[in-house]
């Protein structure tokens, strides 16, 4: 996500995601702090920059990739499918 406004405000910036840090007159602190705990929760991770521009800052995040791999076999006793992990 990329913002265009005036970028992270220096006075919070290394605690961004912290608790109930805002610069912003309606919110409440929280967003950006649950945002990232989600992510983490993932296996991911989510940071932000300023842009070089000095116009806005930029949200990054990424999650891994998981691909599971299953195959489908008929049980010859119930004759129903079963999915095994492989």
């Amino acid at each position: 996500m990329q913002k265009n406004g005036s970028g992270i405000d220096s006075s919070i910036v290394n605690h961004l995601f912290s608790k109930f840090i805002t610069k912003s007159k309606g919110g409440t602190g929280l967003g950006l702090y649950i945002s990232k705990n989600i992510i983490e929760a993932h296996g991911g991770k989510m940071w932000a920059k300023n842009n070089k521009d000095g116009k806005g800052s930029t949200f990054f995040f990424n999650l891994p990739l998981l691909i599971k791999k299953y195959t489908l076999r008929k049980c010859s006793i119930s004759s129903s499918i079963v999915i095994h992990n492989q």
